[in-house]
């Protein structure tokens, strides 16, 4: 095949990618605003990684169209991933349980939680951790492999939140009184 066609389909598989994307971005808002299953963060997410799919495909279908055996690139990406997915693996798992969190849901930003004996209001959830901020205003950082694999209690989801305060009294109270 000439280097011109080559290069007007490579140009035309450029200018479908970014179209596609364009079109996928719009379908992705258009499905969210109709539906309560996604929400800003968890769309920005999906948007992401369907983003990263239409470009590898692109990228293997411009290779391809150049004349490049990706055997041999399919081989050593998968000898890579595997070596990647053994060294990875605490990083890996927190990504696939930061997933899990962002779609089942278990809490949202703004909520009350207990996750480890740690409490706090949730301030993000990222696709690798889980940042809470405690009433002491302290930032605390949880890997989300380890929330996944936690209880979490979610204090706000009941629209109450119940504090416990330890009263003293003066030992000649009547304590009757006192707890009326």
């Amino acid at each position: 095949i000439p280097t011109l066609v080559k290069a007007l389909v490579t140009a035309g598989l450029v200018g479908g990618t970014l179209i596609g994307i364009d079109l996928l971005e719009s379908r992705l808002d258009q499905y969210a605003q109709d539906s309560d299953a996604l929400n800003q963060h968890q769309q920005g997410i999906v948007f992401r990684v369907l983003q990263l799919v239409v470009l590898a495909a692109a990228g293997i279908a411009t290779l391809t169209v150049w004349g490049v055996n990706l055997d041999g690139l399919l081989v050593g990406a998968g000898f890579l991933g595997i070596v990647v997915g053994i060294a990875a693996q605490q990083t890996l798992s927190s990504l696939i349980a930061g997933f899990v969190i962002m779609f089942s849901r278990p809490f949202e930003l703004g909520d009350w939680v207990e996750i480890s004996e740690v409490e706090g209001v949730v301030t993000d959830i990222t696709i690798m951790n889980t940042r809470l901020r405690t009433a002491w205003g302290d930032t605390i950082v949880l890997p989300n492999d380890r929330v996944s694999n936690s209880k979490v209690t979610n204090h706000t989801e009941q629209n109450r939140l119940r504090l416990s305060v330890d009263v003293g009294v003066d030992y000649s109270t009547d304590l009757d009184k006192a707890r009326e």
